[in-house]
């Protein structure tokens, strides 16, 4: 509707709501109209809208890139380098993870795309492909998890298990980090299925890893109560690493609105952590 009513100049008018969706759709639009320079003059927009929203719009225009190339990821992920070389400070990670989230789900067309690069039989693929050269491999294992646990029906044990037999330790991690982003919408908004639904991951720092993940990722979807009482209910160290990761947000999020972040510290029951966080 915004895009529609204001073209390239409404794209200030979106919100973060619903993980930044307004932004993506946004970006979606301007690519099908304006083509590759077009959106690149409006990433400059995305720029100067709100801290975060320039990494989401390289997201959003991952996914883009996906459709525009039919399923050739990749061109889609040369084509988020072509844009990162007209945009000063292009999230290119972002763009790379667009991508393949799109693989996974392929639903811009209404339903799952045939397209995609899926294997019924191989749970890592495409991110054991050979076409894909290393530098986009992050982006790619930050979404497999997702394709792991559709793969073993939701069994979040398989999941974790799966994600410890990647060799390489930093696709490891960050396969692990989609294993638990995928917890997030399973919780219901509850923070009490964190700590049960996390418990599936393997080892306790593991556990504790996603219990962090899914604090931030409460905090990303507008929620400013959850995140708070699960920083609370942590025993310390946890508690402090918590805390910092959300004073950090806090500071992100509010950077220029100093009543919100004043009104958000004042959440922080631990005296300690809301010095912190108001110094």
């Amino acid at each position: 509707y915004i895009y529609d009513k204001y073209g390239l100049e409404g794209l200030p008018l979106c919100k973060d709501y619903f993980l930044s969706a307004c932004y993506h759709a946004f970006i979606l639009n301007a690519l099908a109209d304006h083509g590759l320079q077009g959106l690149a003059d409006t990433m400059d927009k995305c720029a100067l809208a709100a801290p975060g929203v320039a990494a989401q719009c390289a997201h959003g225009a991952g996914h883009g890139f996906v459709a525009w190339h039919d399923y050739d990821l990749i061109k889609a992920l040369l084509m988020c380098d072509e844009l990162g070389a007209k945009v000063e400070g292009f999230a290119y990670f972002n763009c790379y993870d667009g991508v393949f989230m799109e693989n996974i789900w392929g639903v811009h067309s209404g339903k799952p795309s045939e397209k995609r690069w899926i294997k019924p039989d191989d749970i890592y693929y495409p991110c054991n492909d050979e076409r894909i050269p290393e530098k986009y491999l992050n982006g790619c294992w930050s979404n497999q998890a997702t394709r792991i646990y559709q793969f073993y029906n939701g069994d979040l044990r398989s999941t974790a298990l799966a994600c410890d037999k990647v060799e390489n330790e930093s696709y490891r991690n960050t396969c692990y980090d989609n294993f638990s982003r995928q917890i997030h919408p399973l919780t219901q908004g509850k923070k009490e299925k964190v700590i049960t639904l996390c418990a599936n991951a393997t080892g306790q720092d593991r556990q504790d890893s996603c219990m962090l993940t899914n604090m931030s990722a409460f905090w990303s979807v507008g929620d400013r109560v959850v995140p708070f009482e699960l920083c609370d209910q942590a025993d310390e160290p946890l508690k402090g690493t918590c805390f910092t990761r959300l004073i950090g947000m806090i500071h992100y999020q509010y950077g220029k609105l100093p009543r919100e972040k004043e009104l958000s510290c004042d959440k922080i029951s631990n005296d300690i952590y809301k010095d912190q966080c108001k110094k």
